[in-house]
């Protein structure tokens, strides 16, 4: 996108917050008893998020770098609208917009992993889509358009804002999507144009899910990528090919061991093409991944603990470019439904899903109905001591053995009861976060790292 439509774009913005903020139908709300008013027409809700964070840790989230200290603050101002009404829409819409100051570009557990991010102020668009509900009148089917967010319980699948034509299923017990579409800019004030990683990519992706039996489920998943890039920088990779997967989930079971679990494999299949000044050659992508949890719940225990086992395990490339990997709209998170996001094997320690295996053990508990404290503890191995290093360091390193390392996650959760307010909600909830990474002799000469990160989560 030029600069002067990005201005544009954030000028429209701001001038759609402050109107919203005039004239929206605060939550809760009686719609006035005019047939023809125009809340029976269209209603508007608004929804406000500030985040404040602070935090200590090596910089870029790189195992080895620096440590410093950074801070940030973000307010997320969200505009829904619903026509006729709110219950059965048939149409509706969402606009979700970000204002930050960053001192610094490390991630934490209470941001997106993959939005574009500058030290100083920037404003941004995170989403903004129109919703075609009850297609042939049936509450089933729904078509999006626009930019909007795609996350799932483990991010190796889609963990970002693209935007994409989608189309929804969601049945009595089976749902599912399918979507196409691309990035064509970062709507950033602070960036003004596309990684060309990111530009003439083209993602068709989606998934399908089915409740096979009571309280257990199954699906499978898809994505195909192209990249049509014309603007390629040297060096420069561009995959083409597929993604293909399939995924069990069981939940609330009375079983004799585990009261839950949930179980994904990934595999992938295409080119990758590598262009350089001095040389251009194509390799065979063919990886695979596979993840499982089991957890079994002690509710008649002190916290009502809940012990939870994981690991995961991916294929040994001996070549940096040949096995799984994750795209640009792929992470390592775990997402909590309503509350923060850690990563596979830790808040702070990412990996990049190739040449890994890990094993985690954690205790999750409820010290208060509004609180929880985890503990975790992983372990990292490579499978391939002669393939790529899958945990993000600040130096080239050159393993001698399989220890990765060990790392030790310690987070506090804390939801405030929510209160009334103007006829809304306002919440407020924080996180304390700490990690410990001891490097494996593999890595040797890298020392320990660690990192501590206190956040507060406003809403309204």
């Amino acid at each position: 996108m030029k600069k002067h439509s990005m201005h544009t774009s954030v000028v429209i913005f701001l001038s759609i917050i402050c109107v919203s903020f005039a004239d929206a139908a605060p939550l809760g709300s009686e719609r006035p008893d005019t047939p023809h008013s125009n809340q029976d027409i269209t209603r508007l809700d608004t929804r406000h998020k500030l985040t404040l964070e602070s935090g200590f840790g090596p910089e870029f989230n790189r195992i080895g770098g620096e440590r410093e200290s950074f801070y940030s603050a973000r307010y997320e101002p969200t505009i829904m609208g619903y026509i006729p009404e709110q219950r059965w829409p048939r149409w509706d819409f969402l606009i979700r917009g970000a204002f930050t100051y960053d001192s610094s570009l490390t991630a934490t557990a209470l941001r997106d992993d993959n939005e574009v991010r500058r030290i100083g102020y920037s404003t941004e668009m995170r989403e903004f889509y129109l919703r075609r509900n009850l297609i042939n009148d049936n509450p089933r089917y729904s078509i999006t358009a626009g930019r909007q967010g795609f996350t799932d319980r483990l991010g190796i699948w889609w963990d970002d804002s693209i935007e994409a034509v989608r189309f929804d299923y969601n049945g009595l017990i089976s749902r599912g999507f399918l979507a196409a579409g691309q990035k064509f800019s970062y709507y950033n004030s602070s960036v003004n144009q596309l990684d060309p990683k990111d530009d003439g990519v083209l993602y068709v992706f989606g998934k399908y899910m089915w409740q096979w039996k009571n309280r257990h489920h199954a699906g499978l998943r898809l994505m195909y990528e192209r990249d049509n890039s014309n603007d390629m920088p040297n060096p420069y990779f561009s995959f083409n090919g597929y993604r293909v997967g399939f995924s069990a989930r069981g939940e609330q079971m009375n079983g004799p061991l585990f009261n839950d679990y949930h179980v994904e494999f990934a595999s992938i299949r295409g080119k990758r093409d590598y262009t350089s000044v001095t040389m251009s050659d194509t390799v065979d992508i063919n990886g695979w991944a596979l993840l499982a949890e089991v957890g079994s719940d002690f509710e008649n225990l002190t916290w009502s603990p809940r012990l939870v086992i994981r690991g995961g395990l991916t294929d040994s490339p001996e070549e940096d470019a040949t096995g799984f990997y994750l795209n640009r709209i792929q992470s390592d998170r775990i997402n909590h439904t309503n509350n923060y996001s850690t990563n596979l094997v830790s808040s702070f320690v990412r990996v990049d899903m190739r040449n890994l295996m890990y094993a985690s053990v954690g205790v999750e508990t409820r010290p208060t109905l509004r609180s929880n404290l985890d503990v975790r503890l992983s372990n990292l191995y490579l499978r391939n001591i002669d393939g790529p290093v899958p945990i993000r360091t600040n130096s080239e390193q050159l393993p001698t053995n399989n220890d990765l390392g060990q790392v030790l996650d310690v987070n506090y959760y804390w939801r405030g009861f929510p209160l009334a307010m103007n006829q809304r909600h306002f919440s407020m909830s924080t996180l304390i976060s700490a990690s410990y990474f001891r490097a494996g002799s593999s890595i040797g000469d890298l020392d320990d790292d660690y990192q501590i990160v206190l956040g507060l989560v406003l809403r309204y």
